[in-house]
Order: structure tokens, then C-alpha cells, then sequence
């Protein structure tokens, strides 16, 4: 038996039990799953999230039973469009969250991933591919990110080589309500992290112009980093435009 290997935990009865669900609003269980599993900073506002869903530039992909309907699992992916000719679609997994630790044990996370993967290639066919981010594997996130690493190489989720990249705080809610506070001057601190993606075309390298482009609006949109904020200098200043990276499994 393959521990790893969701459907080797499950039996036949309990697979033909599970449905995939792709809500167009954000169902009331689900939020509180994210509200329980997140900061509250790290989180969008409720009516942006239902704005998302129903507009397109989110997409949440949810495992359920059919017969009770109880959520085992959920992805919420921010889908970045691109703004200009020559920008790339791609699409951010931005939260995942499976509610209690009994489905965690039974793998209902690893079991939606990949189907997951395929919905994100059907809904999103010109998109670049899916990109996540991973704390990096130094330090007291080590034995974590390892984990997170096997999972996310199983679905072909591949590291950006030689990448300097680093997550940017969100503002805290007390941060939100007065003036712009620029990333150098939030509460919390940066992450060092590595960036991953997969490409939905199958390629093993990206563009530095694309790495330029997504980090950018990663930054802006994602992490309301302004675009005269000094940490958003140095940090693209830092990405070679002229370089193809390699995406790399380790």
C-alpha cells in the first residue's frame, strides 16, 4: 500500500461518494473553513471573493460527498489575466484548506489536486499554468516545505531556478484602515520562498520577462504593494528579463 496514493486509503464505496464541485459563490461552510485555517490578513474580503467567483478571475474547486454534501477539501485560485498584448494568463493557488484532520489523514487534499490540475487546463486554456508558492526549504519551515515538495512534485509543480524570490506581508487588519504602509514598514516580515510553476503546455523553462510580468502583479494586486513602494524596486531589479529560467523538481 502507497500511503501517499490517495485512492489506496479510500475504498471503492468512499470514492464513488466523493463529488467535485465548482461553486460560482462561496458557500457558507467553506468560508468558515478559510476563516478558521488563515489569518484574517491573509484573506480577501467576503465580497470580493463572491465578485471573483462569479466574474471569473477566481475559481474554487471543492471535493464533497454527494450523499451529505460535508466539504472535504477546497482550492481557491486567483486567476491573473493578463492586462496588456504580450502578458500571460496564469493562475495562483492562492488557499487550500481541508477542514479536519480526519480528511487529511483519509487524503482527500491529495486526491483533489490533480483533478484540480485538469479543471484549472479546462477552464483556463491559455493560461501559462498554475503557480504556488513555497516557503523555503531552510530553516524552521524545512521538514514542512519538504513535505509540501512531494505533493507538489506530484502534480507537476516545478521550482523557478536561481530565482531570488520572496513573499511580501499583507498588511494587518489595523494596517488596512489608515494610509499606505509601505512592505519595509508592515508589522510582519517578509518569507524567503520559492516560486513554482507548471505549465500546462508541458514546457520546462520560462521566459524572464514572464517571471517579470508575474511577480509584478503578484506584488500589486495580490499583495497591495504600490507600485512606487521601494520594496517592489528592488525586488524585480532582481529578476534577469533577459534570462530563461529553468523549472526544476527539487
Amino acid at each position: 500500500m502507497n500511503p501517499n496514493n490517495p485512492r489506496e486509503r479510500l475504498t471503492a464505496s468512499e470514492i464513488d461518494d466523493l463529488h467535485l464541485c465548482v461553486p460560482l459563490t462561496l458557500p457558507e461552510d467553506t468560508q468558515l473553513a478559510l476563516e478558521n485555517n488563515f489569518p484574517a490578513e491573509q484573506l480577501q474580503p467576503w465580497n470580493q471573493v463572491q465578485e471573483g467567483l462569479s466574474s471569473g478571475w477566481m475559481n474554487l474547486h471543492e471535493l464533497r460527498h454527494k450523499n451529505s454534501n460535508k466539504l472535504l477539501s477546497a482550492r481557491l485560485m486567483v486567476v491573473y489575466h493578463a492586462r496588456k498584448r504580450g502578458e500571460n494568463d496564469f493562475i495562483l493557488v492562492a488557499w487550500v484548506v481541508t477542514p479536519d484532520q480526519a480528511g487529511k489523514s483519509r487524503g482527500y487534499g491529495s486526491y483533489l489536486r490533480p483533478l484540480s490540475y485538469q479543471l484549472s487546463k479546462t477552464q483556463n486554456p491559455h493560461a501559462l499554468g498554475l503557480v504556488a508558492e513555497r516557503e523555503s526549504p531552510h530553516g524552521d519551515a524545512a521538514a514542512q516545505s519538504v513535505l509540501r515538495a512531494s505533493w507538489m512534485k506530484r502534480i507537476g509543480l516545478l521550482r523557478i531556478a536561481d530565482l531570488d524570490y520572496e513573499v511580501p506581508p499583507y498588511m494587518t487588519v489595523d494596517e488596512r484602515v489608515g494610509p499606505y504602509v509601505p512592505v519595509n514598514k508592515r508589522q510582519k516580515a517578509a518569507k524567503v520562498c520559492d516560486l513554482l510553476l507548471t505549465r500546462f503546455d508541458g514546457g520546462i523553462t520560462v521566459d524572464g520577462k514572464v517571471v517579470y510580468s508575474m511577480i509584478e502583479r503578484m506584488y500589486t494586486e495580490g499583495y497591495s504593494v504600490r507600485s512606487d513602494d521601494p520594496y517592489l524596486q528592488a525586488r524585480l531589479q532582481l529578476i534577469d528579463q533577459n534570462k530563461v529560467y529553468d523549472l526544476v523538481e527539487n
